[in-house]
């Protein structure tokens, strides 16, 4: 596979002076993190943003350098609920800070998960599958469920410059209902600039 470029196929961000294309990757840190929930529930809960992971990224040898930036965690928590029913919102972050100047918000990734489970009603079979009520004195106990599941994203941006530059993921608001603990394992972030 060749780099050669035609004239007319040449974007403007070919530098004269480079010997074919240089690429710079950077692997991050993110060692885990576990978030305190209220096991009344999160909603309105005000908190700091929790940093996920970070990566720096010297582009400064590139012209008009591509960056991309990869990030992945698992997300556990313990739902635990009388009816069945839980929620959380987990609202993920990308900001960049280049060169000691101030942070700026690239995007934002949503992981959510509801389960609604109305488990005072069921359909009698005997009665032509008319709801009917459960007695609420029994019938309900209390559900406790383990989950974990993969969380990731990607962002890819042209850049007018090269800098150097840090990338920070960071869980800036949380919502949860009937969870009782919540954590972040295995997260791996890392940055790619061509």
């Amino acid at each position: 596979m060749s780099n050669y470029k035609l004239p007319e196929e040449d974007t403007g961000c070919f530098h004269p002076d480079s010997h074919g294309p240089k690429v710079v990757l950077n692997c991050g840190t993110g060692t885990g993190l576990t978030i305190p929930v209220s096991s009344r529930g999160g909603r309105g809960y005000d908190h700091a943003a929790y940093v996920a992971g970070t990566v720096s990224l010297n582009s400064s040898g590139l012209y008009c350098p591509t960056v991309k930036i990869d990030f992945s965690t698992m997300i556990n928590f313990k739902a635990e609920s009388r009816d069945g029913e839980f929620f959380i919102r987990l609202i993920f972050q990308l900001s960049r800070a280049c060169d000691g100047g101030p942070k700026i918000a690239l995007g934002t990734w949503v992981y959510e998960k509801e389960v609604d489970i109305d488990r005072r009603w069921r359909i009698a079979a005997a009665n032509g599958g008319e709801p009917e009520q459960v007695n609420s004195n029994g019938g309900s106990s209390e559900i406790e469920i383990d989950i974990k599941e993969p969380f990731g994203f990607t962002w890819c941006e042209c850049c007018d410059c090269s800098d150097c530059c840090l990338y920070v993921v960071e869980v800036v608001d949380i919502d949860t209902d009937n969870i009782e603990c919540l954590s972040l394992t295995n997260v791996g972030i890392n940055a790619l600039a061509s």
